[in-house]
């Protein structure tokens, strides 16, 4: 299909495609494309940058349902990516053993996953996020929680309908500055993710 226009929007900084389909396409936010450099590229692993995130909560508006827009909302969270090098299992096999042995949380060369882990301004412990541990940008959205304050082994209730069940989950943060953290071998690396006051969208 021949693309006869291209645009960044300047506010979002999303990538829009006209093409001589009369359709329009979409890609959110192309941070992680305009930090691609041949150097990103031959590190074991980056954080990109963090836009402010708007902490909103949603309304419904029963029983007007001809007044809901009826488009996707975007994640009820902090969207972070990182790109991952193909070898990033290999950068350091000594720590990773280490850390196998040791039973800390972190990535093996065997488990698929590490995790990603969020302070905040004060440098207290928020959140472990069990990420993908793919090569390539990966992306993960934060539900601006806290840890659950416990784990449970038990099945999720699936057929709840809201009404209770369910694993446990941790308190909504308050807006502020948070850092996240990711380390890959021997390196870490650290943005902050600046969430702005809550809303209400109906």
């Amino acid at each position: 299909m021949p693309v006869d226009d291209l645009a960044i929007h300047p506010r979002e900084n999303d990538l829009i495609v006209g093409t001589h389909g009369r359709s329009a396409w979409i890609l959110a936010d192309v941070t992680p494309l305009e930090h691609l450099s041949a150097e990103l590229l031959n590190e074991a692993g980056q954080l990109f940058p963090q836009k402010p995130v708007t902490m909103w909560a949603q309304k419904g508006d029963w029983p007007f349902y001809g007044a809901t827009y009826s488009a996707s909302n975007p994640p009820r969270g902090a969207v972070i990516r990182y790109y991952l090098s193909d070898d990033q299992d290999e950068s350091n096999p000594a720590e990773n053993s280490a850390t196998q042995e040791s039973g800390n949380e972190g990535p093996t060369p065997d488990s698929g996953e590490f995790s990603l882990t969020i302070e905040d301004a004060r440098g207290e412990h928020v959140r472990t996020l069990t990420t993908p541990s793919l090569a390539g940008i990966n992306e993960v959205v934060w539900d601006w929680r806290y840890d659950a304050p416990y784990e449970t082994d038990e099945t999720p209730n699936e057929g709840g309908g809201g009404f209770g069940g369910g694993p446990p989950q941790g308190p909504i943060v308050l807006p502020g500055t948070y850092t996240v953290t990711m380390d890959v071998g021997a390196q870490s690396y650290s943005p902050q993710l600046r969430s702005q006051q809550i809303r209400d969208v109906s």
